[in-house]
């Protein structure tokens, strides 16, 4: 019988580096199911996010390539079923007024 946990994993994007979110154990599988990324910053900021199972992503890892209207939150339902190993990257505009918070539900054997 497996188990199932609830998980909230979050980043504050603290560079215009890529950064790793999350990552799933490799003795686990994960459904994430909601997205948050708030803009703290007084201005628009583009936002991307990817699920690889690569160091870094590649073109068509990336689910959300987007602008954020300043100081401002959203809430994206996303659904996506990531398996052992792989992980969920961020990157923005703009570092340290960016934050990004998944939800999702982590399932081990």
């Amino acid at each position: 019988m497996s188990r199932v946990m609830k998980k909230l994993c979050g980043a504050i994007l603290s560079t215009t580096d890529l950064t790793t979110i999350y990552t799933v154990p490799l003795t686990a599988s994960c459904t994430v199911t909601c997205l948050c990324v708030t803009n703290k910053d007084t201005e628009e900021r583009t936002v991307k996010v990817a699920q690889t199972s690569h160091v870094t992503p590649v073109a068509g890892d990336y689910f959300i390539d987007s602008e954020f209207d300043s100081r401002d939150a959203q809430f994206i339902s996303v659904g996506i079923t990531a398996n052992a190993g792989d992980s969920f990257q961020a990157q923005a505009s703009s570092g340290d007024k960016i934050v990004i918070s998944l939800w999702g539900f982590e399932d081990t054997p």
